[in-house]
């Protein structure tokens, strides 16, 4: 099912829909900051379970949490004095930050040191999204089956159908992956150079 809303300023009603979806557990397509993703709710593990089967990603390979704000990061992640002040000035943006996670975020979205990706995307339908939820969601691109970002909401469509409830169409999207920075150490380690400035942690 398409949704179609207003990528600036999207009606209240259509965003109440996109997160009843979410609720029921089942699977959105949705526009962010960095192209499209595919998120259910971290806290329905069948749904994350399919998240991962439709998309072919390994479990061992999780997606990243999209938070709404701060309070959410700091309930979800241990972020230092340093990273936290830094991150302030870069958030909402192009960073997924790879956190020390807290025992708010199930197990099996963490990884073996017990990390999580986490980011805050810097696009209204989403973030309108999340403020509904009050979580995060669990998050992954929107790739084929053969791990190529799809741009048009209607291939998605087209290739999930009814395995998702629904795709949020907000046009032709491309994709702009996010910079992904591990901030675990003492020293902070950039693990994927995307679009975000990663000078801005050193």
């Amino acid at each position: 099912m398409l949704l179609v809303l207003n990528e600036h300023h999207p009606q209240p009603r259509k965003l109440q829909r996109a997160m009843e979806i979410l609720q029921e557990g089942e699977i959105l397509c949705y526009p962010t900051d960095t192209g499209y993703g595919l998120g259910c709710d971290m806290n329905q593990r069948k749904a994350v379970e399919k998240l991962y089967r439709i998309t072919n990603r390994p479990k061992n390979k999780p997606g990243a949490l999209l938070a709404s704000s701060f309070k959410q990061v700091s309930q979800y992640c241990y972020i230092g004095d340093i990273a936290y002040r830094v991150a302030k000035r870069v958030l909402p943006g192009p960073y997924t930050l790879i956190l020390q996670a807290t025992k708010e975020v199930p197990r099996h979205l963490q990884g073996k040191r017990k990390e999580v990706g986490i980011r805050i995307p810097d696009h209204p339908v989403i973030l309108g999204i999340l403020e509904l939820m009050g979580t995060p969601l669990l998050n992954v691109t929107a790739n084929d089956l053969s791990g190529q970002y799809i741009d048009d909401p209607r291939e998605i469509e087209d290739l999930y159908g009814k395995q998702i409830g629904a795709v949020i169409d907000a046009e032709i999207l491309p994709e702009n992956p996010s910079t992904i920075v591990d901030l675990t150490t003492a020293t902070p380690e950039v693990l994927r150079l995307g679009v975000g400035d990663p000078g801005v942690f050193f």
